[in-house]
């Protein structure tokens, strides 16, 4: 099941991807300056200090392939398992070789509603065994993708299709990436302690416990805004580029109108410094918590 999982991603990779265009990269300050005005920095996650950029693969709602990196405003419908991760910037990391493998999660931090996050940090994906594919993404030219092999076991937490309540305010969905420690090559997760319960997972090592010190986070991380479009939120790839929309991520709430369809890049979400088409994912401690993980630095 797991490795026809892989293979339906790969196909999707190599048709959807043909229509993004115009894909351009995030400089690393920007993704660290996104995670602060979301408040993501330090409401979440301790501090970021990206040493690459990561980013995703999605077919967005108007059907083409698009970038994901911080700040992208997603339907529920978008909000699928990535066709593709990749990174940029791996010339600022050393002693990384095809051998190196990586550890991804995906995290909502405004479960089950922003205004009453009682579940904060819910998981939605957990794996490992992620190495350098030796392939340019097919979304960004010059970022080199990242796969999995289909013979690795299952996800510690397979994938889960974000679909926050309606009504429940704006959702910030946070990516995250690390290196993985050797242990975990041939060993689960679960030989070090940590548990199959997603709720309120700590993405920031525990006062006392064994993480190594200054472990710093790379990601990125994309919205669903539950208050549009009948709770389904509403698309970058869809949004006005003659009205304004802004939505504030500490209160939830939406303003402005909208006509027409928005070029990749047009400013959407003053309110958090976000542009549009952008899009998701950060941060690795709770296994750092647990053994000390080395971070992509």
């Amino acid at each position: 099941m797991f490795a026809a999982s892989l293979l339906a991603l790969a196909l999707a990779s190599t048709t959807a991807v043909s229509a993004a265009a115009n894909a351009l990269s995030v400089s690393t300050p920007t993704f660290k300056q996104r995670f602060v005005e979301s408040h993501i920095v330090p409401e979440i996650i301790e501090a970021l200090d990206p040493s690459v950029s990561f980013y995703a693969g999605y077919t967005a709602a108007d059907g083409h392939a698009r970038l994901l990196v911080p700040g992208a405003n997603l339907t529920t419908g978008e909000a699928l398992l990535p066709f593709e991760f990749s990174v940029e910037g791996l010339s600022n990391v050393t002693g990384l070789t095809s051998d190196t493998r990586f550890l991804i999660y995906l995290i909502d931090a405004d479960a089950p509603s922003h205004s009453n996050p009682t579940a904060r940090n819910l998981r939605y994906y957990l794996a490992g065994n992620y190495t350098l594919s030796g392939f340019d993404s097919t979304v960004l030219a010059g970022a080199q993708g990242l796969m999995i092999n289909p013979a690795s076991p299952q996800p510690f937490t397979p994938y889960s299709h974000p679909e926050p309540l309606p009504n429940s305010g704006v959702h910030r969905f946070v990516y995250g990436l690390y290196t993985q420690p050797a242990q975990f090559n041939s060993a689960g997760f679960d030989s070090a302690g940590m548990e199959a319960a997603t709720q309120k997972w700590d993405v920031n090592p525990s006062v006392g416990n064994a993480a190594r010190p200054g472990t710093r986070h790379r990601g990125t991380f994309f919205t669903i805004d539950t208050d549009a479009g009948d709770g389904q939120g509403f698309s970058d790839s869809t949004a006005s580029t003659t009205g304004t929309t802004t939505t504030d991520s500490t209160t939830g709430s939406t303003t402005g109108s909208t006509t027409g369809s928005a070029a990749a890049g047009s400013p959407t979400n003053a309110a958090v410094g976000i542009s549009v088409s952008l899009f998701y994912v950060a941060g690795f401690t709770a296994l750092t918590s647990l053994v000390g993980l080395a971070a992509l630095v």
